[in-house]
């Protein structure tokens, strides 16, 4: 028994330890997402700014405001989409964090209940005067 339980300690800090490095997974992932989130906002306040300038003088400025202000839109739209799927990579990361916390549990768990019992069975007295009495 207090084998099983030496090993479910072992177990016990290994999920513990796997529980970390997913925590600072989603750290990161969260980290991420707010990143690229205000990079996003940024962009297009950027390009909101740039079409509210007063037109172009000529038709070369017309045509380069016209290319800048498409080149906006375009990292607009790119940035946003990499937010959507940083968020989405955080939210797969606190699953995964969900499901090392329930692993780690249910072997902390385990390991108390294997404690409960080892010390139950110190404490029962042995009879041993009726054991023999069986075995003669």
């Amino acid at each position: 028994m207090k084998e099983t339980l030496r090993r479910l300690l072992r177990i016990e800090r290994l999920r513990t330890a796997a529980m970390q490095a997913a925590a600072a997974d989603v750290a990161r992932a969260e980290a991420q997402r707010c990143e690229l989130t205000a990079l996003a906002e940024r962009t297009r306040r950027l390009a909101g700014c740039y079409g509210q300038l007063p037109g172009p003088v000529d038709g070369a400025a017309l045509t380069q405001a016209t290319r800048f202000a498409a080149g906006l839109e375009h990292l607009c739209g790119s940035t946003s989409a990499d937010a959507e799927r940083a968020c989405e990579h955080a939210d797969q990361q606190l699953l995964v964090l969900a499901e090392a916390e329930n692993g780690r549990a249910t072997v902390a768990d385990r390991a108390a209940a294997l404690r409960q019992r080892i010390a139950a069975r110190a404490r029962s007295p042995r009879l041993e005067a009726r054991r023999r009495w069986h075995e003669s």
